[in-house]
């Protein structure tokens, strides 16, 4: 295909757009699924507050869990009461006063991810670095994002089979008048052609009637000539 060709724009042009569509719909799905991961994370982060709050299962600072997932995610715990703060080493700086809810603060060159649970006087901290939240986040929306992607090489193909089987009736419409005798004129059948050839068929058979005539015409001068 050369880039003139009607076969080689539609295949380009179609490409371009289901490109186009994949990297929206891919971006959609990302963004949803990292937001929706993020506030899973949230969840998580209060949803062990209140089972410290309930338990009261952070009576000295340190990890929540035991194990290597909790080194992974590394969630820390502590509290903040009238008496002190009773909190991790990481967290040694958070300021006494935090109020409840979600926070993000920096501290000591990280930046945290951070639920205060208020309950009897006390606070209830649960933090885990952003980094790590965003590194499962990133994961997770990445796989929602690739069977977005995936279908796009099928897509491809099928698009490029598609438009060579719609070409098809040109190809072989170009294919029967190179195979025609210079003086066969029989006039071309439009059955079954696509409604988008069927004039340019109907052009060329009116351009055999014309010639045909023509013909005719320089036969009969011709005959008339030799005649006289």
């Amino acid at each position: 295909m050369t880039p003139r060709s009607l076969q080689f724009r539609l295949s380009l042009w179609l490409t371009v757009a289901i490109l186009a569509v994949a990297a929206i719909g891919a971006a959609y799905s990302y963004s949803s699924a990292f937001d929706e991961a993020i506030e899973m994370q949230d969840g998580e982060l209060g949803a062990i507050a209140e089972f410290a709050v309930r338990a009261d299962a952070a009576p000295a600072a340190g990890r929540a869990g035991t194990g290597e997932d909790a080194d992974q995610l590394r969630l820390r715990v502590g509290r903040i009461s009238r008496a002190g703060s009773n909190l991790p080493a990481e967290l040694s700086g958070l300021r006494p006063d935090i109020a409840p809810g979600f926070h993000t603060e920096a501290l000591g060159g990280t930046e945290w991810r951070i639920f205060v649970r208020s309950a009897e006087g006390e606070r209830f901290v649960v933090a885990q670095p952003t980094a790590i939240r965003d590194d499962i986040a990133h994961d997770g929306a990445v796989r929602a994002a690739i069977p977005i992607l995936a279908l796009v090489p099928a897509l491809l193909l099928i698009v490029a089979a598609i438009v060579g089987r719609m070409l098809g009736p040109l190809r072989r419409l170009a294919g029967d008048v190179d195979a025609r005798p210079e003086h066969d004129l029989t006039p071309f059948q439009t059955r079954g052609l696509p409604g988008e050839i069927v004039p340019l068929v109907e052009a060329i058979n009116r351009l055999f009637h014309r010639a045909g005539d023509a013909m005719t015409a320089q036969r009969r001068f011709i005959a008339d000539a030799a005649h006289e």
